[in-house]
């Protein structure tokens, strides 16, 4: 079973649960640019072998100056929109 690379799409929401392969590796959190709204779609990242099974792993978003997480987040990057909308994200581990 080799590794691939697959993406799932964010919402902007404080808290959110995506599925990934059990093991998945986040390499990165970006803005794919769209032809067609929403122009900007924040999505994540991953290394992972597409057939293991699924767990939920938690994802939390904020704005500059907004609540931040606490210490069990895991710090993933910086989204940063044309329109001037700042999202950081990070994952939360148990």
């Amino acid at each position: 079973m080799s590794l691939t690379i697959w993406k799932s799409p964010l919402e902007n929401t404080p808290v959110q649960v995506i599925k990934m392969p059990r093991g998945a590796k986040i390499l990165s959190v970006g803005l794919q640019v769209s032809p067609s709204p929403p122009f900007e779609r924040p999505h994540v990242w991953y290394l992972c072998h597409p057939d293991t099974p699924l767990e939920d792993r938690i994802i939390g978003a904020c704005v500059t100056g907004g609540d931040g997480p606490d210490v069990k987040h895991a710090f993933l990057g910086t989204l940063q929109f044309k329109s001037g909308y700042v999202l950081h994200i990070f994952e939360r581990f148990s």
